[in-house]
């Protein structure tokens, strides 16, 4: 049975996570559970069976495979530039989202309760069945987290197309991690 979960449906969970923010924002912090649960399998397991095995995201850019291109990838690519890069990215955007999650809850600056995607592009409609915001530091936590999933979401989708199915794999953050700490602990 885990055999038919991790290679056929862990997909699903990526289209529930990006879908069940809409009955409320609030819920979109369980994508806190994309950082969570991969670095615990990590350090847990000691390899990068999380990617492999369970990733919801892997799982759906694995279904682009019949409208994928299946190009190859270039030189900045393929050598690790993009892959610092998104890394570098990804590091800027975690600490906005904790410092200005911080300057919310002391109340210094306003909330941003819009989905933006690439920190710049703001959706110009997010579609709630509950829009009732209560805490503002929690709603701007929720829009952080839900703009980062879903830029994400739309690289790996364009990447998908255009070369192979899972070339974002090559490039995420998690990723990253991984081969950091898989290779820090061979040279141990």
């Amino acid at each position: 049975m885990k055999k038919i979960y991790s290679n056929r449906l862990s997909w699903i969970i990526l289209v529930i996570v990006l879908i069940i923010p809409m009955v409320h924002i609030y819920l979109a912090l369980i994508m806190i559970g994309c950082l969570y649960f991969p670095i615990h399998y990590l350090l847990k397991t000691k390899s990068n069976v999380f990617c492999v095995n369970y990733c919801p995201r892997a799982k759906y850019l694995s279904k682009l495979s019949k409208v994928s291109r299946n190009e190859k990838v270039g030189y900045l690519y393929a050598n690790g530039t993009i892959r610092k890069l998104v890394f570098g990215y990804f590091i800027i955007n975690i600490v906005f989202i904790a410092i200005t999650t911080l300057l919310v809850a002391l109340s210094l600056i306003e909330p941003i309760v819009k989905v933006r995607l690439f920190f710049f592009i703001p959706l110009p409609y997010f579609p709630q069945i509950f829009n009732y915001i209560g805490f503002p530091w929690i709603a701007h936590l929720s829009f952080r987290f839900y703009s980062m999933i879903l830029s994400t979401v739309i690289i790996g989708t364009i990447l998908g197309i255009i070369y192979k199915p899972r070339t974002w794999c090559q490039v995420c953050p998690i990723t990253s991690i991984n081969k950091v700490h898989l290779n820090r602990n061979k040279t141990d």
